[in-house]
């Protein structure tokens, strides 16, 4: 057979495909066991130590949690969000990424996401939301600093994107305005010249608001492609008169104080969304 560069997997990293496959097929959801070591040597026709290091590997995925002991054994985990939002960071830290990529995105997922939670807001969500408004109304009359002012109107999209019923869409929309958030902590550049942005934000979120309380679907649907068209607008423009900067600095891993460092002495190497 002709060699076409598909790299070939070790044998542990073959069990650990395996061991996937094995729990898929036999339907175990989160808390379940797996079988017993000596099972799973039995099973897959391979060492104890390749089991083992099979199921180290499941474990730092985050697939499966190993409890030592007589009582203890292999469960099926669940992976929080913030452990994948994680991993997904990792992939995108050297990516090149712009402003006006990530809004172009942004256009597309958060109508999406806004009409998806019309009905299923509840009263905490929807208080959760005005509070998000205060805020921005402080942050305008310049009561608060300007990435507090930030933070809160993303807040209002992460509500939503919390509250989405599509697991795949909810993930995307999160992670996204996670990646705008981070940027908030270090450098803002949007607002340096005018509150232009910050004004349409209020005012979209205002009337998003409600059209939630009113339970108008198309409205939200409409005043949120407008909010997204109109944010990439003014970001866009934005991006072309100031030096381009890092998308994703990361703000949670031990690369984090260097970067940061890197950025307040005015340099940066990656480009960042505001």
């Amino acid at each position: 057979m002709p060699d076409y560069g598909i790299p070939r997997l070790r044998r542990t990293d073959q069990v650990v495909e395996m061991i996937k496959r094995w729990v898929v097929q036999h339907n175990l959801k989160v808390g379940d066991r797996l079988p017993r070591e000596r099972d799973l040597i039995s099973i897959l026709k391979c060492s104890r130590g390749t089991i083992r290091e099979a199921l180290k590997i499941l474990e730092y995925q985050g697939l499966v949690e190993i409890t030592p002991g007589a009582g203890g054994g292999t469960r099926i985990a669940r992976i929080s969000y913030n452990y994948a939002n994680e991993f997904l960071r990792n992939y995108f830290y050297f990516q090149d990424l712009t402003w006006d990529g990530v809004y172009r995105i942004r256009e597309q997922l958060e109508p999406l996401v806004a009409e998806s939670v019309v009905g299923v807001l509840g009263d905490a969500e929807l208080q959760a939301l005005r509070e998000t408004l205060a805020i921005c109304e402080s942050g305008l009359a310049g009561e608060i600093p300007a990435d507090q002012h930030r933070t809160a109107e993303l807040e209002f999209h992460s509500i939503l994107a919390r509250s989405c019923p599509d697991p795949l869409l909810s993930f995307l929309a999160g992670f996204i305005n996670d990646l705008l958030r981070d940027f908030t902590e270090y450098k803002n550049e949007i607002e340096i010249e005018s509150s232009t942005f910050a004004e349409a934000a209020l005012r979209y979120h205002k009337k998003l608001l409600q059209a939630y309380e009113d339970g108008d679907v198309k409205a939200v649907r409409s005043l949120m492609a407008d909010h997204m068209h109109d944010a990439r607008c003014i970001v866009s423009s934005r991006e072309q008169t100031i030096k381009p900067e890092f998308l994703l600095l990361r703000t949670r891993t031990g690369g984090d104080e260097a970067a940061a460092a890197y950025v307040a002495g005015g340099g940066m190497s990656h480009k960042r969304a505001g």
